[in-house]
């Protein structure tokens, strides 16, 4: 299946365009795509393993499976002041 990732943050610059349009196995989960990230892209891996995953304006957990054709956001953690 295809999904389509919107990134943030430091995220938006560090993630290569192509990482952007994912091809995953059917009844992929969330921890999937986020594992598969990590592998492809092990220098941000510490960034990856503490980023949520949203779709429709709602914050999924890693056990929830993602749909074909969706748009997900990929939200690092922001510090600020």
């Amino acid at each position: 299946m295809k999904i389509m990732l919107k990134p943030f943050a430091m995220l938006r610059e560090s993630l290569p365009p192509e990482a952007k349009n994912q091809e995953l196995e059917a009844g992929s989960t969330v921890a999937d795509l986020l594992a598969k990230l990590q592998r492809n892209h092990p220098v941000l891996k510490p960034v990856l393993q503490c980023t949520r995953v949203a779709y429709r304006d709602t914050y999924l957990v890693g056990d929830e499976v993602l749909e074909e054709g969706g748009e997900y956001a990929l939200i690092p953690p922001v510090s600020g002041g």
